[in-house]
């Protein structure tokens, strides 16, 4: 069975020949073979004329040879002023009478000529093959049949230099080896997509990258020392982080929340993972559903995103402690230490950034204050301390409240 694969293969896609003590056909050199009288006969009526000549060999196994013949008889007729097609086979018991049967349903015009010494002689790569002479039987080129086509014989007509038929060596593979790694099969950038999860090492670099989008410098995504639950937050969500400024501030929940326990899904386990992938460009709804199939495939999780009530600390204002706070000055200005803080004409955000300093729980803190105006900040605190920051927002009139808030939310299920 597995050679029957093998032949069909080989029918299909033109064969490739043994080249062992085999004659190169140089260019620019004549084509000097002479064991062909009725072959030379034509070549030298052809240099007569200054036509020409393309030889196309072909074999009776070559499917693709009898395919093309329809193809290079239209071309024959074509290009009939400046150039002759000459169809030379390789002989066999069965040959002729293949080329016959196709000339006769065709109705092809072409001359087919047989040899069998000329292709003991000369190194042939593959069928079918086409050798080029020019109108004084010089060998001008070699190709294969990508290149029997009206631009490249346009080309030797006017005398132009045709591309020679490329020379194809295999790369090495070993089979007990990945694929397309450390040169084995092909170069290491060979595949067209490709995704790699590891074990993040303290020898590697980081990169936590806020969202998920292909890197400035291509068409990859990647993410070092990053814990599962920022893996899942990229693929489902699109952001593992975020701050103030970001518009999903507020909307989306900050951590997974695994079913079942309804607990959240840790993000300082005890291992960290390197993620990179590299997709065509298509916009990252093919970039989160190759992250969403690799996860899946490892760590196994059923994920799904709902809108859900979630606990959030929310910054509120004293009654009286709007128009205090409201700023004085008319140019931004940050001062202090780790256990004072003076700011001058800040946004109310820059109290959530200080409060993310002392955090010690995953629920985020919103903005509820109602104020949409600059402010200042003055006051005494250990900015690593919540209870001392708080401690401090209150002797301003600010204070924390645990509260609830609608937000999108991950969930995650262990299959």
């Amino acid at each position: 069975m597995k050679r029957s694969i093998i032949v069909a293969a080989l029918l299909l896609t033109g064969i490739i020949l043994p080249a062992q003590n085999r004659l190169p056909l140089k260019t620019g050199e004549k084509f000097n073979y002479s064991a062909n009288k009725e072959l030379n006969d034509i070549l030298a009526e052809e240099r007569q004329k200054g036509r020409k000549v393309i030889l196309d060999l072909f074999s009776s196994s070559c499917i693709v040879c009898f395919r093309m013949l329809p193809k290079t008889e239209d071309l024959q007729k074509k290009y009939k002023e400046s150039i002759r097609i000459v169809m030379l086979g390789k002989k066999d018991r069965d040959i002729k009478a293949i080329f016959e049967k196709f000339k006769s349903k065709l109705s092809l015009t072409l001359v087919a000529l047989y040899d069998s010494a000329f292709f003991e002689q000369y190194k042939i790569p593959a069928f079918p093959h086409y050798i080029w002479l020019d109108e004084n039987g010089i060998v001008q080129t070699t190709t294969g049949p990508d290149e029997l086509n009206p631009m490249f014989l346009e080309r030797f007509i006017a005398g132009f230099p045709i591309p020679q038929d490329e020379v194809i060596s295999k790369q090495i593979f070993d089979d007990s080896k990945l694929f397309l790694v450390n040169g084995n099969g092909g170069p290491d950038t060979g595949f067209l997509f490709r995704s790699v999860l590891s074990r993040w090492s303290k020898n590697q670099s980081t990169s936590y990258p806020r969202h998920l989008q292909y890197s400035c410098k291509g068409n990859f995504f990647q993410a070092f020392s990053v814990t599962v639950a920022d893996l899942y937050m990229y693929a489902f969500l699109e952001w593992a982080w975020w701050d103030t400024r970001d518009s999903v501030y507020g909307k989306i929940y900050p951590v997974p929340v695994v079913l079942g326990r309804e607990t959240h899904l840790d993000k300082s386990p005890r291992y960290n993972y390197s993620f990179s992938t590299t997709l065509p460009d298509s916009g990252n709804l093919l970039l989160r559903r190759a992250l969403q199939n690799d996860l899946a495939t490892y760590f196994g999780y059923e994920a799904m995103v709902v809108n859900r009530l979630m606990p959030c600390w929310k910054l509120i204002a004293m009654p009286n402690a709007k128009e205090r706070l409201k700023s004085r000055y008319q140019q931004t200005k940050y001062s202090g230490s780790y256990t004072s803080i003076n700011f001058q004409c800040v946004n109310i955000s820059t109290v959530l950034d200080l409060l993310l300093l002392s955090k010690q729980d995953n629920y985020p803190y919103i903005d509820a204050t109602g104020i949409d105006y600059s402010v200042d900040l003055s006051m005494e605190t250990v900015i690593y301390d919540r209870e001392s920051v708080i401690n401090a927002l209150r002797s301003i009139g600010l204070d924390l409240v645990l509260s609830e808030q609608p937000m999108q939310v991950l969930l995650l299920q262990k299959r």
